[in-house]
């Protein structure tokens, strides 16, 4: 049986991944000291997901 994928179910994930790494870039060019602990949690998670979904399907 063939099923369709649409392009947003296709591009979803990395979709949002992109729109939290580059709000986390965003932020941290332009606001700077106390902030700076969530623009790296944001730039991160463009590696951290992907890497956690890996392990998980791998070690499952």
């Amino acid at each position: 049986m063939k099923t369709t994928l649409s392009l947003w179910s296709i591009f979803k994930a990395p979709f949002w991944l992109f729109v939290v790494s580059l709000a986390g870039i965003m932020l941290a060019l332009f606001v700077d000291s106390t902030w700076d602990w969530l623009a790296t949690l944001l730039v991160s998670s463009a590696v951290a997901i992907p890497v956690f979904f890996y392990l998980r399907a791998k070690f499952s």
